[in-house]
């Protein structure tokens, strides 16, 4: 928010007067950004040294009729995509440079006429909600948001609609404009407990879970939920999911995140305990993104996070929630994300007390043997609970599979491994057989695409005639079963 020297005037405006407070007293800041700028116009008209009238003692409807003849002149410029307003516009709503200045708008002479602009299009944005919020009737209101929804200029004002809706932002300004309207408030929570119900619907529904624009929807029901600061809402709504999905296998149907959209996520998700899965596939998301995400990732039974950038940080910050006591995550899917073996050992370290975790897909990373090795240390331990272990297309020799068959059987319920794709050649034949020999629960594992030659993997898919039930794939796709083809 501070690569705009008018949002830091508008920050510190908001936070000051709090900050100077919060010392040897109890001062409630800004939680949301609707907050904010509520703060900013209380301080405007209450802490102002150029008051913006230049008296000081405005009363409340002297300052509620500023607002909404300075956010109806805001309003019509979004509707009409204008930002710069001429002198004639301001008589038009009645606003005298003196109503506006310093506080609101700012004046560029021009050699024929001076030329208005909102410090910021944000505040501009934010004054418009204020005035619509204070004025519209409750039957005009539904056609607004209707209009409003549909049109992507209003994307942020539907935001402060919605978060004038807070308690917060009522406690702020109600000191200055007096109560905002309950009949307005009622119907806003209402409005957005609709809007987040059908939007989870559709991302789960078979029919439109491809679509980027349902996933759209939904984040922008996740910032709705934020804004509102209302937990027995969120809880109602997103706490009752089977999953949150805003990701996709194929990229072009996920949507790309943004570190405030993941503060967003998280600050809603914070107060929710019931969802199943977040699904992430193919976001965008790194280190920044994640770091953000921590604090209710060890929430969710299924993690997908494939085709990102997490690289070697973001593993070492995802490593904090599986390492928690109360970590939930059962299938953690980190496939195609940059991971090498440099900060590997912290996840695995994470892993060695981790008993939640059944599935961990690592396909197509570049965890080498070194990252393996560290790997086997975690399968290792007596906490390890992995069923199905997923590492195609690590760069992964026959150094592995000989420290992977010498693994003591403390570890008793792997079922599955993929070793397709990678460096694996005949010398590892004798490891394999071993490993399969001695790990009598295995049911499967992958070797396709090997550098086995045909005598060598020919004698691999002869060892599942020694085990009834066991699937020693050398040569044909295997099916990661739950999460897709693995190939």
């Amino acid at each position: 928010m501070c690569d705009n020297p008018s949002y830091c005037r508008i920050i510190c405006y908001s936070l000051g007067p709090g900050l100077r407070q919060m010392q040897g007293a109890q001062t409630t800041l800004p939680t949301t950004v609707t907050q904010l700028f509520a703060a900013y116009l209380y301080n405007i008209f209450k802490n102002h040294e150029f008051n913006i009238s230049k008296h000081h003692d405005l009363r409340a409807e002297q300052i509620r009729d500023v607002i909404i003849r300075t956010g109806q002149m805001g309003y019509m410029g979004i509707d009409h995509n204008i930002t710069q307003f001429n002198e004639k516009q301001l008589n038009d709503f009645k606003l005298e440079q003196s109503h506006t200045l310093p506080g609101f708008l700012v004046e560029h002479p021009d050699p024929s006429q001076s030329i208005f602009t909102f410090i910021h299009m944000t505040l501009q944005e934010f004054i418009a909600a204020v005035a619509k919020y204070l004025t519209v009737d409750p039957q005009s209101l539904a056609q607004l948001l209707a209009s409003a929804e549909s049109n992507v200029r209003f994307r942020t004002f539907l935001r402060f609609m919605v978060g004038l809706a807070s308690s917060g932002s009522d406690r702020i300004l109600g000191e200055i404009v007096g109560q905002l309207p309950n009949q307005t408030r009622n119907t806003m929570i209402d409005w957005v407990k609709k809007q987040t119900e059908n939007n989870l619907s559709n991302t789960q529904n078979n029919f439109t879970a491809q679509s980027k624009a349902s996933k759209s929807k939904l984040l922008e029901s996740l910032y709705y939920l934020f804004e509102l600061q209302n937990t027995g809402l969120m809880q109602q709504t997103v706490g009752l999911g089977a999953a949150l999905t805003l990701g996709h296998d194929f990229p072009y149907n996920a949507i790309r995140l943004m570190p405030m959209d993941c503060i967003v996520m998280a600050s809603v998700l914070d107060h929710c305990y019931d969802v199943q899965e977040l699904n992430l596939n193919n976001c965008c998301v790194g280190a920044e993104e994640i770091q953000r995400l921590v604090p209710v990732l060890h929430k969710f039974k299924v993690l997908r996070l494939r085709g990102n950038n997490l690289t070697d940080e973001g593993v070492k910050l995802l490593s904090a929630a599986l390492g928690r006591p109360d970590c939930q995550i059962q299938t953690l899917d980190l496939g195609s994300n940059r991971i090498s073996h440099t900060d590997f050992q912290q996840l695995t370290m994470a892993l060695t007390n981790n008993s939640s975790l059944i599935q961990l897909y690592l396909n197509k990373n570049q965890v080498g043997d070194t990252g393996v090795r560290y790997l086997c240390e975690a399968l290792n331990s007596f906490g390890c609970r992995i069923q199905t272990l997923e590492l195609e297309g690590n760069g992964i020799t026959d150094t592995y599979t000989e420290e992977l068959a010498v693994i003591p059987l403390r570890n008793t319920s792997m079922t599955r491994v993929n070793l397709a794709n990678n460096l694996l050649t005949d010398r590892s034949v004798c490891s394999l057989q071993t490993l399969i020999q001695r790990h009598t629960y295995l049911q499967e594992i992958g070797l396709q695409r090997n550098k086995f030659r045909p005598d060598g993997g020919l004698h691999l898919q002869s060892l599942s005639d020694l085990r009834p039930g066991l699937r020693v794939d050398v040569y044909s796709t295997i099916m990661s079963k739950g999460l897709g083809t693995s190939a």
